[in-house]
């Protein structure tokens, strides 16, 4: 049963390793909620339509990348390393994935065949990992697939992406153009900041030691405090007015800072979104999945480009997935569905209506309405 073999992955974690009360109990209530939205999704009718997802998800839960001078906490020892994934981040996506199984595994049938499944990640290692985590999940290895039987486990390759050509996941990979129209665009955001924002950064340069002078800055500080707080650290109480709420409306602000425009928007977005509708354009019958690990910022960049901008800031395990149906009397004519899964353990993704379409958006519609997001040539427009 899947509920014995999640708990007993949850026990030997915590027999493994000496974790906090808090993270304890955080893997209880992922465990808790994970029953429950598995038992609703448990039973599902496979869709007669389907032919294709894609599904983009950000990482699980990790520790801080960032730490401010002032922090009481800057000696605190990671076991896992400097922006690393936790047993909770492995578990998350681990239900992830369960939960993707439950709902698309008649579709997509009990055996991993590499023909029907492809996953890219990031080249962040805590990408990569939750890659591996949420295969696991959505496929343990059935009949000549098991290879060991006190491992319920196969390896699935992950297809990490190089930092410096990574313009779909991380978006890491240089470009001209679109550094020097961030440039004006940072510019502008900046200007517009209320002088109540700009004498909050002054409070935060002056509490942290730091020079917390722009968005990205508070951005790294607002992580950090929740990673910190969520891991049962006492905060400095100077963070009580300000955190979370305004330090997360700096957050949000400069994760939607790299699609503010449309020209933003096609050089970050726009290479993942080109590679999922040609997904669908040249399905063959054999690829029913493509699955992206990835960021934060693959989440929001990806959401805003079609046109949903009004996000909280993406949990971790939040996953984009666009169904591709096609009816049988219509061959050829398909449609895409969109859903939003808030976090890892999202019992029911919210459906989202495209604004230029129906709910079951043609998918000729959805390339055309979309195709000024989507570069011909990445690589040339770039520098052009």
């Amino acid at each position: 049963m899947w509920y014995n073999r999640s708990q007993s992955f949850l026990l030997q974690q915590c027999r493994q390793r000496q974790y906090t009360f808090f993270t304890v109990v955080g893997l209880a209530v992922i465990l808790i909620a994970f029953f429950i939205t598995y038992a609703s999704f448990s039973g599902s009718k496979p869709l007669p339509t389907l032919r294709q997802i894609n599904v983009v998800f950000r990482h699980g839960d990790k520790t801080p990348t960032y730490s401010y001078p002032n922090d009481p906490h800057k000696d605190f020892a990671w076991k896992e390393g400097k922006g690393a994934l936790t047993a909770k981040g492995k578990f998350e996506l681990f239900a992830l994935g369960e939960i993707m199984k439950s709902k698309y595994g008649e579709f997509l049938g009990e055996v991993y065949l590499p023909e029907e499944i492809q996953m890219k990640s990031s080249y962040a290692p805590r990408a990569q990992m939750s890659a591996m985590t949420f295969l696991a999940g959505l496929f343990p290895p059935k009949g000549f697939q098991i290879w060991n039987d006190n491992l319920h486990w196969q390896p699935i390759p992950v297809n990490p992406i190089p930092r410096e050509t990574d313009n779909m996941l991380a978006a890491k990979a240089p470009c001209a153009k679109y550094e020097k129209e961030k440039q004006r665009s940072d510019a502008t955001i900046a200007t517009n900041l209320t002088k109540e924002d700009n004498d909050l950064l002054k409070v935060l340069t002056e509490k942290t030691g730091d020079q917390i002078n722009n968005i990205a800055k508070a951005e790294s500080l607002f992580y950090t405090l929740l990673i910190q707080r969520d891991n049962g650290l006492v905060l400095p109480d100077w963070t009580e007015e300000m955190f979370p709420t305004k330090l997360a409306r700096f957050a949000a602000l400069n994760l939607a800072s790299y699609t503010m425009t449309d020209t933003l928007k096609k050089f970050q977005a726009g290479p993942l979104l080109k590679e999922i509708v040609k997904n669908m354009q040249m399905r063959d019958g054999k690829r029913k999945a493509n699955f992206y690990s990835g960021h934060d910022l693959t989440i929001v960049s990806l959401m805003r480009t079609l046109g949903f901008e009004d996000l909280n800031l993406p949990s971790y395990g939040a996953a984009v997935v666009i169904e591709y149906h096609e009816n049988e009397d219509a061959p050829g004519n398909g449609f895409i569905q969109v859903f939003y899964h808030r976090q890892a353990t999202d019992q029911k993704p919210n459906s989202y209506q495209l604004s230029f379409c129906d709910p079951s958006c043609p998918l000729n519609v959805f390339r055309e309405n979309l195709s000024k997001f989507m570069p011909n040539n990445w690589e040339a427009e770039c520098k052009s």
